[in-house]
């Protein structure tokens, strides 16, 4: 059954992508600074949420670090 709200909303340069709460679908994207998002609670079932994270080295860490800067400023 789909869910009512639930929604994860990703909040984007050139604006939102909003993917709904459906039954069997599966959502995959790096969870990272580019991709800011919010899961939306769902009201009357449950939304389960897996997570994780791969660390690795950046080759080119100057770079990144100006693009994150650029998308939320000075942290």
């Amino acid at each position: 059954d789909d869910n009512k709200e639930g929604e994860t909303v990703f909040h984007l340069e050139n604006g939102t992508f909003t993917s709904p709460c459906k039954k069997g679908n599966l959502l995959i994207f790096p969870p990272y600074w580019p991709w800011p998002h919010e899961g939306r609670k769902p009201i009357e079932k449950p939304k389960y949420i897996l997570g994780g994270y791969m660390r690795f080295k950046y080759d080119n860490y100057k770079h990144y670090s100006q693009e994150h800067e650029k998308f939320y400023g000075r942290t």
